[in-house]
């Protein structure tokens, strides 16, 4: 109480951690390894190569391209920053089969353009709830070594970006302004409730 007889009211301020700014693919897998729940990146525009992930546990597996287990976050591209698995692996393992695997729940991927690894399978497979995609190409990889498609089973397949895949996923999956160049989608292994808006392929799968 102020000398006037007047209650002090005093509120607690909270401050959101700023974005962590993304410049350079060391700096990205540094993120992958260290995400954590609630979190913003930014990726600021350029190439960004991955190759599979030895230090994150996930569904069981390690050797992930581009695992994101954390909850509730944001990754926002800046110019459309190009993402791309920089290795061939067989398709095997689970581990094996993805670029992107979305575990943690109420992730937004915005303004990404993403390449599938070689072998193409899935270049996001989704498995937690209510994720949101938007404004993000996929496009077949043009980055790796060419010296990687020799590996193929099929050559052909360079040309393949494989699918975004709905994998038990729940909640509310929304795509808005996805486009997707030679691949697919797949709600077929997905819980009720998905929601696709104004997805769309530049060619048919």
């Amino acid at each position: 109480v102020l000398g006037g007889g007047l209650p002090l009211f005093l509120s607690r301020v909270v401050f959101a951690d700023p974005p962590i700014v993304i410049t350079n693919a060391t700096q990205l897998q540094d993120a992958i390894e260290h995400q954590a729940n609630g979190q913003t990146w930014t990726i600021e525009p350029g190439q960004y190569a991955l190759t599979p992930n030895a230090t994150i546990t996930a569904g069981s597996q390690t050797g992930w391209y581009f695992p994101i287990t954390a909850n509730d976050i944001t990754i926002n591209g800046v110019g459309n920053p190009t993402i791309y698995g920089n290795s061939y692996s067989a398709d095997g393992v689970w581990a094996t089969q993805d670029l992107m695997a979305i575990f943690g729940n109420s992730v937004t991927i915005n303004g990404l353009t993403l390449m599938p690894k070689l072998e193409p399978n899935k270049t996001i497979e989704v498995i937690g709830n209510d994720t949101t995609i938007e404004n993000t190409t996929i496009e077949p990889n043009t980055l790796t070594n060419p010296s990687e498609i020799s590996s193929l089973p099929d050559a052909t397949e360079a040309d393949w970006v494989g699918s975004i895949y709905y994998n038990g996923a729940g909640g509310t999956q929304i795509l808005i302004g996805v486009t997707i160049d030679n691949g697919g989608i797949s709600y077929h292994a997905a819980a009720a409730g998905v929601q696709e808006t104004a997805a769309r392929r530049r060619r048919a799968c």
